[in-house]
């Protein structure tokens, strides 16, 4: 008996996690005056959605060698599931270095040079850090949608066929 494929029972929660904290990232730029109120729970939301996204990378190798070949798809759309819930894990992994950066150079105990004060602070990062969120979030359907199709194939939804057909036609 080789091991349960459990990538399925992994994978949604750092989905919801993720796509919730790009939510409250553009709530947070777009009303600024949430922005303090909703730091704690973004970075919750980002810590523990990148610690599960690994969860669910490390649980889609296991479920590729379980299933292999017998589960009857596309190699392309396999590889490109994986290398899109990389660059995902990637982005996301990024903004929680960001804010992990951030909170150092905030803390009472560290005296981080002026430049990286700056840096950290400045205005427009949050923008950056807004418009990187997005892209994540764009990255996360992608890789869902090529998901779905190696499931339930490419016609299971019209945005998984729409991506589909411009991913491999």
């Amino acid at each position: 008996m080789g091991l349960p494929n459990i990538h399925p029972m992994i994978v949604h929660f750092p989905i919801a996690c993720l796509m919730i904290y790009t939510v409250l990232e553009v709530i947070s730029r777009v009303v600024p005056r949430r922005a303090v109120s909703l730091l704690v729970t973004k970075k919750i939301l980002l810590f523990v959605g990148v610690a599960f996204a690994w969860m669910a990378l490390q649980t889609g190798e296991i479920a590729a060698d379980v299933i292999g070949s017998a589960g009857g798809r596309e190699p392309a759309a396999f590889d490109a599931h994986k290398n899109f819930a990389n660059m995902t894990y990637q982005t996301y992994g990024f903004l929680a270095l960001w804010y992990l950066l951030k909170s150092v150079v905030s803390s009472w105990w560290f005296t981080a040079p002026s430049w990286l004060v700056t840096l950290t602070h400045h205005r427009r990062i949050h923008l950056v850090i807004m418009l990187i969120a997005i892209f994540g979030s764009v990255l996360l359907m992608i890789t869902g949608a090529l998901g779905g199709s190696m499931v339930y194939g490419p016609d299971a939804d019209p945005m998984v066929r729409l991506i589909y057909d411009f991913l491999f036609e």
